[in-house]
């Protein structure tokens, strides 16, 4: 009887043994999987940060250009006045 409760026991223990080992891979296979995706992340951050950088760029020279033309409009519209009141 002894015989039969101790080979049901080391069966049992060789399926804790494989299931632990199962997981063991599907965490690696996670691992790498998670790794991967976070490099692709990053890869894509850095490609959405140089166009924002190029953005921020354009944005400062329409704002110059856009300072710059109200300013030659704010002093045309001065002549016009002085041309007016003459």
């Amino acid at each position: 009887m002894l015989v039969y409760f101790l080979i049901g026991l080391s069966l049992s223990l060789a399926g804790v043994v494989g299931m632990q080992l199962a997981f063991g891979l599907y965490r690696d296979r996670l691992d790498n999987e998670r790794k991967q995706r976070l490099s692709e992340l990053e890869k894509k951050c850095r490609i959405l940060a140089g166009r924002l950088n190029k953005a921020d760029q354009r944005i400062a020279e329409l704002e110059m250009h856009v300072t710059d033309t109200r300013e030659r409009l704010d002093v045309e519209d001065n002549w016009a006045d002085v041309i007016d009141d003459s």
